[in-house]
């Protein structure tokens, strides 16, 4: 059995995943951190910088837990990301997080209009390279709740959390949105391989979705609760 640990200030894991091979991704948060630091078995310290108040890092190892790679997630003055649910499929590396400001992530900027809570969706490459990320930004969101599933295909699904109205479709130029005044409901957003929307529909508020997952076939279940 191997442990690493990861040091910095106020760093936090929230999720990791393992592939085929057995290297092993690492997500989560740390704030306030000039330095942020991986441990490296038998080397220096892998050094990753802050970019903002608040970032986001993946953290890939091998199987003998030695460090492979490790980035920075946000990449802006002030840039706030907080990196809760990573995936793996042979398409790539999928990541929910959230944010409360405008990001650049790779080659794309997600904005989060007034400072409101915005949902990112990211699809990177097993390099630890953006490939595409789609914000969906509401009046309110519990990142802690929303969740993502992945099929064969790379299409993804994922549920969140949003008060009275949500544009589900990331395309700039299209609305697709979801009402439901009053309180706080649920939505379920699906998302093609290269990030295009392709469908979505609310749940209402008083009912709880609390797990989801996907069969052989592609198929959706959800487990909740009202």
């Amino acid at each position: 059995m191997e442990m690493q640990r990861i040091n910095g200030s106020y760093a936090y894991l929230h999720d990791m995943a393992v592939d085929d091979t057995g290297n092993v991704y690492v997500v989560g948060s740390f704030l306030f951190s000039p330095d942020f630091q991986v441990a490296h078995p038998g080397g220096m310290p892998y050094h990753l910088n802050s970019t903002g108040a608040h970032d986001g890092y993946l953290v890939k190892y091998d199987d003998s837990g030695n460090v492979r790679w490790a980035v920075t997630l946000g990449a802006m003055g002030s840039s706030t990301e907080k990196t809760f649910h990573i995936k793996l499929n042979h398409h790539g590396i999928y990541i929910e997080s959230y944010t409360e400001r405008n990001l650049i992530l790779g080659s794309e900027r997600v904005l989060a209009p007034g400072q409101e809570p915005t949902v990112i969706i990211s699809r990177l490459d097993f390099c630890g390279k953006y490939i595409w990320s789609r914000g969906f930004t509401t009046h309110y969101s519990w990142h802690e709740f929303n969740d993502l599933v992945v099929d064969t295909a790379g299409n993804v699904t994922f549920r969140m959390l949003f008060r009275d109205s949500l544009d589900a479709d990331p395309n700039p130029d299209v609305a697709h949105y979801i009402r439901r005044p009053g309180g706080n409901n649920w939505a379920v957003v699906k998302l093609a391989a290269d990030g295009t929307y392709l469908w979505s529909f609310p749940y209402p508020g008083n009912a709880m979705i609390k797990d989801m997952t996907l069969d052989a076939s592609g198929k959706l279940y959800l487990l909740g609760d009202f």
